[in-house]
């Protein structure tokens, strides 16, 4: 029994000894690694990047200097702007502004097609006042802060908001995570204008501001799909043998929309339907380029009635379609089925292949008609 105290005793002596070295930092409790700070301001800017098919803009307001006095740099007024906002503050100030009882007024225009962005700014405190904000919205009725959109966020807190994130004097946000006052995401916001939208930005009225800076990512205008056509290189195919490739269409140039499609979504093509039946390449065929031995697919394809590619809204009804007109097992056929990508050689069935034809590609988002489960 006098073991068992003993034992007990020791182990409470060792618990109430961690507890206290972690507790005054003798001993450091478990935590995540923390992200490495950014180098600068453009460096987040740089580094935000899009998916392909996206269009990447960047606008930067003020010069990243680190509130540099050195030569004037205006905030431009939003062209929206009524007169009696003027009459609200003593006056506007300039990026880089020293004095006090200034705000910063800026706006930046953001198509209804923006699917992502970051804002980054290096703000400073003149002072000891630390009530002020930042605001961002649609100014209509003269007064940014009684729009109807809007979100007001406290700069001494601004990295607690949805989205925001702080290193030293440097914020930068995710427009895909920051959020209005109503609770609407501030991408969505943008994403329901007609045509544009006006973000204007106020930061007062004591805080220095060095500059602003929105990178952003656009969807194309137009939702376009990638097609393949058929090689016909002068030469007879083996019989039971054809070979598909990303030809360019009529009006393109170089290859096949693999990236942001090179059809409209809204015409009638044939589906290149697919069956794998892992077979060998042929032995003895006619080679068209390479596509019937180095890319050799393995499988029989089929051409289905034309049909809209806007038709399917995901790439599992593009399959099912293909299996309802061919039978199970039969899917859309793939960019990488034949290995390299590109396209690919495969049993004909006999069949003819006058057209072009919808393909799908896994990873490039904007290049086919339908969307895919891991598309971002």
């Amino acid at each position: 029994m006098r073991r068992v105290f003993l034992v007990l005793g020791v182990a409470t002596a060792l618990a109430l000894l961690v507890l206290f070295w972690t507790r005054w930092g003798v001993v450091s409790a478990p935590h995540a690694p923390a992200d490495p700070p950014p180098a600068s301001g453009m460096a987040l800017i740089d580094s935000f990047q899009c998916l392909p098919g996206q269009t990447r803009h960047v606008v930067v307001r003020g010069v990243e200097d680190n509130f540099s006095p050195a030569g004037r740099e205006p905030a431009p007024m939003p062209p929206r702007a009524a007169p009696g906002q003027l009459l609200a503050v003593s006056t506007l100030a300039d990026y880089d502004s020293p004095r006090a009882n200034r705000v910063i007024f800026d706006w930046f225009d953001l198509p209804a097609s923006t699917v992502g962005g970051l804002v980054v700014t290096r703000l400073r405190p003149l002072g000891d006042n630390l009530n002020d904000t930042l605001t961002m919205g649609e100014n209509r009725d003269g007064d940014l802060r009684s729009a109807r959109d809007h979100v007001s966020l406290p700069i001494a807190t601004l990295e607690a908001q949805p989205g925001w994130r702080r290193s030293g004097d440097l914020f930068w946000g995710d427009m895909t995570e920051m959020r209005l006052m109503s609770g609407v995401r501030l991408i969505n916001w943008i994403r329901s204008a007609s045509g544009h939208r006006n973000l204007d930005v106020t930061i007062n009225d004591d805080t220095s501001v060095d500059f602003i800076a929105i990178a952003w990512c656009q969807s194309p205008d137009r939702r376009m799909g990638m097609t393949w056509a058929k090689i016909d290189d002068g030469r007879t195919p083996t019989p039971g043998l054809v070979a598909f490739d990303c030809l360019p269409s009529e009006g393109r140039a170089g290859a096949c929309g693999y990236v942001t499609g090179d059809q409209p979504c809204d015409r009638p093509l044939p589906l290149l339907c697919f069956h794998d039946l892992d077979l060998p390449p042929p032995k003895k065929a006619v080679a068209i380029r390479d596509l019937l031995s180095r890319r050799w697919s393995g499988g029989e394809v089929a051409g289905s009635a034309p049909v809209r590619g806007d038709r399917f809204s995901s790439v599992s009804q593009a399959d099912a379609y293909c299996a309802a007109s061919f039978g199970k097992d039969w899917r859309v056929a793939e960019w990488h089925d034949g290995g390299s990508g590109h396209g690919f050689g495969a049993l004909s069935g006999g069949r003819a292949f006058p057209d072009r034809y919808w393909v799908d590609i896994h990873g490039m988002p904007y290049a086919t008609c339908w969307a895919h489960d891991d598309d971002q």
